[in-house]
């Protein structure tokens, strides 16, 4: 691969990292790309974008399906969120508020069934989350998937592409 992936510990951490710029001039020759999920880091991310911060940033990827992504300004650092399939558009709603889509949820119901619970949201809707006690099971279970268990994935992939070869 031509990156490194490495553990930004929880998107707080990312977000302060980006917004303060001491990456990048520490370490200029490189790039930087932060995922987060499409849930509770959608506030920080939105943070980033509109905020007292909005100045050091502007958007690069204004599209959901494609993974929402902003830019930092003269800098070799992006943050975006998760790519929204068509499958899980209401766990990503940015027009209601608050958004629920981890990184797990891209996978299938099929996959997911006995690793997730049912949880009400406003409006009557009710969505899935990773069960807590299950995410290690499940992260077991993943490396058995087949290639097209892991087409949510493609448009997460292509952003990075896009961002790697620029």
């Amino acid at each position: 691969m031509p990156f490194k992936i490495v553990d930004a510990f929880d998107c707080y951490f990312l977000c302060n990292t980006f917004s303060r710029g001491d990456i990048f001039k520490n370490y200029p020759a490189r790039k930087f790309i932060g995922m987060l999920d499409f849930d509770d880091a959608y506030d920080k991310w939105e943070e980033l974008r509109r905020g007292k911060k909005k100045s050091k940033f502007i958007d690069y990827e204004t599209n959901k399906k494609k993974g929402l992504t902003i830019k930092y300004q003269n800098e070799s650092g992006y943050i975006f969120l998760l790519p929204v399939p068509d499958i899980r558009d209401k766990y990503a709603d940015v027009d209601f508020g608050k958004s629920y889509l981890s990184i797990e949820l891209l996978f299938s119901d099929e996959l997911l069934k006995d690793y997730v619970e049912e949880i009400p949201v406003a409006g009557g809707v009710t969505l899935k989350k990773m069960k807590d006690s299950k995410k290690n099971d499940f992260s077991m279970k993943v490396k058995n998937f087949k290639r097209e268990d892991f087409d949510n994935f493609e448009n997460m992939l292509n952003i990075i592409e896009k961002i790697l070869n620029e």
